[in-house]
């Protein structure tokens, strides 16, 4: 959560978006700062805990869904910079699964064909990119992110950081 604060606070971001909101830590912790914010949980169970939770919050939204369903058209609304938290993917326990164990292919060509070039995209469990349950292979994320041309990328603590390249 403080990674995340850090990179509001640098790049002055006044959105917040993730996918999967699981127990709603995160979102809750984020929106306690004024920002605006969207969380996407496929789950209907977790979905309705965290309406439940943050049904007083009048800067959250929450879609029950598939994040590679929803973000698109949720892009569509958007025209301002915005700090994406991708962690949408299945992890046992109470999670959901949709056809896919993480959607986050089609997030990130989502996001990298959006026309607002100076988001913030932070995407957890770097470890998970092995080519296994529908990851792709590290190497050939972070290559195609390189090919985009609009943001660097670092990984650093089990997050994958892309960043608007200036100029």
């Amino acid at each position: 959560m403080l990674v995340v604060e850090s990179y509001l606070k640098k790049f002055r971001l006044d959105y917040f978006l993730e996918t999967g909101t699981y127990l709603g830590e995160t979102l809750g912790y984020i929106a306690r700062r004024g920002l605006q914010c969207i969380s996407i949980e496929l789950s209907p169970e977790l979905c309705r805990q965290a309406q439940i939770r943050f049904k007083h919050c009048k800067n959250i939204k929450l879609f029950q869904g598939d994040s590679s369903q929803i973000l698109p058209g949720l892009l569509g609304q958007i025209n301002k910079p915005v700090l994406f938290w991708l962690d949408g993917h299945y992890s046992g326990g109470i999670t959901a699964t949709a056809e896919t164990h993480t959607p986050i292919n089609a997030e990130l060509k989502a996001i990298l064909g959006h026309p607002v070039k100076q988001h913030v995209i932070l995407i957890d469990d770097a470890h998970c990119f092995d080519g296994t349950n529908d990851y792709p292979y590290l190497d050939d994320l972070l290559r195609l992110i390189r090919e985009d041309g609009c943001y660097s990328v670092e990984v650093s603590m089990d997050i994958i950081r892309l960043t608007p390249k200036k100029g």
